[in-house]
């Protein structure tokens, strides 16, 4: 057990070098929004101070000023502990960076049991309606709660050092399907009264008047092309996203707003996708139920309805058709 111990912590600590260097690397190529994270990845795996100050300096250089201004602080902690003498350098860099810092305050109602995140990260309710430092750019809040409606807003944080404040408002109480069984919905209904004075004429059984019976089943069969048709162009387009996200995200952590917006609009383009399909697939199997039930049936009147009349009931478990001829 002691060995195996002792050869994952010698991996960890390669990780952790390869990390390193090749965010050495990036910053030598001018590359710092791609260097922070590998820095980030690094000091994870074995922690340094050397490697939380260059983390910081990243962060500085990347216009992330609240994380540079955390990672300066959590390193001056750590070098005081060691008695570490670059405490005074941490320090320096804590001091220069506070008049520079953005906050942003996000002010939330009396909700029971409200959860708040930004950027898809939980915010704390010690953190809630109080001035956070915050790094500037664009970020995605997101509120929710047990019986409500989720609510997302957007607070853009400018890079001068001023407080962004965003209202999350009254979440609306989450709209519940009623418990009574839904109404039947007619399709189409067509009468023929049963005592004509006329003669009745022979059924058309050349192809166009089948046709010409069987046209609910053409139109279900259209909503089903259409269904597909939307759902292969979304999940086509969710792909897409998902891969660019992936070029900006590790997995379900993303390493700016770029990534998160592609997440989210990936996750939109999904969820079109699959209604979609479920429609289609809907509307075609009820366009092939609909074809080749229309044109059979008995030849007397059914008890209590016209001949020549034609129901079709849709419920959300079943579809019924009807027709007397």
């Amino acid at each position: 057990m002691l060995v195996c111990a002792h050869a994952s912590a010698q991996d960890a600590r390669a990780a952790a070098v390869l990390a390193y260097d090749q965010a050495e690397a990036l910053m030598a190529a001018g590359k710092v929004a791609e260097a922070c994270p590998r820095y980030a990845e690094s000091q994870k795996l074995d922690p340094q101070l050397g490697t939380l100050l260059h983390l910081g300096d990243c962060f500085e250089k990347n216009g992330q000023t609240a994380s540079a201004w955390a990672s300066f602080r959590d390193a001056a902690e750590v070098a005081e502990q060691r008695g570490d003498p670059r405490k005074k350098f941490a320090e320096k860099r804590i001091k220069a960076l506070a008049p520079r810092l953005s906050r942003l305050q996000i002010n939330v109602p009396h909700v029971a049991d409200l959860h708040v995140e930004r950027d898809s990260i939980v915010v704390g309710n010690t953190l809630l309606n109080s001035p956070v430092p915050t790094d500037p750019g664009s970020h995605t809040i997101t509120a929710s709660a047990p019986g409500r409606q989720t609510w997302t807003g957007t607070a853009v944080v400018k890079p001068d050092g001023s407080a962004t404040v965003i209202t999350i408002p009254d979440l609306d109480k989450a709209v519940t399907a009623s418990p009574a069984a839904p109404a039947s919905a007619t399709v189409a209904t067509t009468t023929q009264p049963a005592d004509s004075a006329e003669p009745t004429a022979p059924a058309d059984t050349s192809k166009g008047g089948s046709v010409a019976k069987r046209w609910p089943a053409l139109a279900a069969g259209a909503v089903g092309v259409a269904g597909i048709a939307v759902g292969s162009v979304f999940g086509l387009k969710s792909m897409s996203k998902k891969k660019e996200a992936s070029e900006h995200c590790d997995g379900a952590d993303c390493r700016d707003q770029t990534g998160v917006t592609l997440k989210n609009d990936a996750l939109a383009a999904g969820n079109i996708s699959t209604i979609g399909f479920v429609v289609g697939g809907v509307g075609l199997a009820t366009g092939v139920v609909l074809w080749f039930v229309l044109p059979s049936g008995s030849s007397q009147a059914t008890e209590g309805r016209q001949a020549g009349q034609t129901r079709v009931a849709l419920t959300p478990s079943s579809v019924t058709v009807e027709h007397v001829w």
